[in-house]
């Protein structure tokens, strides 16, 4: 879980990336409020291509200990895959260290692609943990290590799945032969 002292750090780390210039701008996250404890769910991380030229495309996605990342695809002007890269993950883990409670996992396509301007959507499989609580996960797009925004996040609550008695027979009901 992500204690209060801990997202003043990642805050920082926001300022700090904001004075860097890139290539990739991350614009925006879209990923449900709710989640449940052991459960996936999915991401849709937007991003523009800012640089020049062409680009290995490289995600970075910040979750707690614990929680895991997979089956991540892009589209847009081109559409693919991306799969997990150590070195885009010890890159991230080296420029913005995160607290104990959290890791980089790192992903990269693998081959180059975009132009300046174009837009791409990465949608990203998250996996929780067991347990419950208010968790912020982040999400930093780059190609070939730059970047031109900072990482962009969104905050999910893991709560207990609670079926009522009479909404558990409802549920069974419908699936009866």
């Amino acid at each position: 879980m992500v204690h209060s002292k801990y997202r003043i750090r990642i805050l920082v780390l926001i300022f700090i990336l904001a004075a860097v210039s890139g290539c990739v701008l991350t614009t925006g996250v879209e990923a449900p409020d709710y989640a449940y404890p052991d459960s996936s769910f999915q991401v849709i991380v937007s991003l523009e291509l800012t640089g020049e030229g062409y680009g290995v495309g490289q995600l970075g996605v910040l979750v707690p200990t614990g929680w895991e990342a997979d089956n991540v695809t892009y589209t847009g002007p081109s559409s693919g895959s991306m799969f997990y890269n150590e070195n885009v993950s010890s890159a991230l883990e080296s420029i913005f260290p995160c607290s104990p409670w959290d890791h980089w996992i790192g992903f990269a396509t693998d081959s180059t692609t975009g132009i300046t301007g174009e837009c791409f959507e990465v949608t990203v499989n998250v996996h929780t943990d067991g347990l419950t609580g208010t968790v912020d996960i982040a999400f930093l797009g780059m190609a070939a290590y730059y970047y031109d925004s900072y990482p962009c996040s969104t905050t999910v609550e893991v709560v207990e799945l609670n079926l009522e008695q009479s909404t558990w027979g409802a549920v069974k009901s419908e699936f009866r032969l």
